[in-house]
């Protein structure tokens, strides 16, 4: 299979609101191929935390 030889690229989404981020949780898990991991955080602090360990490169 072709797409699992490719790496997942990390999306990062900073929203407050619990209930959007479940939301847009939901539509990156609907497509079982997507090349994508979608990471969500609550403040700019805790992504600029999460960024020393994971590769949001653009």
């Amino acid at each position: 299979m072709e797409h699992s030889r490719i790496k997942k690229r990390n999306v990062a989404l900073i929203e407050k609101c619990v209930m959007s981020s479940i939301g847009i949780e939901s539509l990156f898990r609907k497509f079982a191929g997507n090349p994508y991991k979608l990471h969500t955080y609550t403040s700019q602090e805790s992504f600029q935390d999460a960024m020393s360990r994971i590769s949001f490169a653009a």
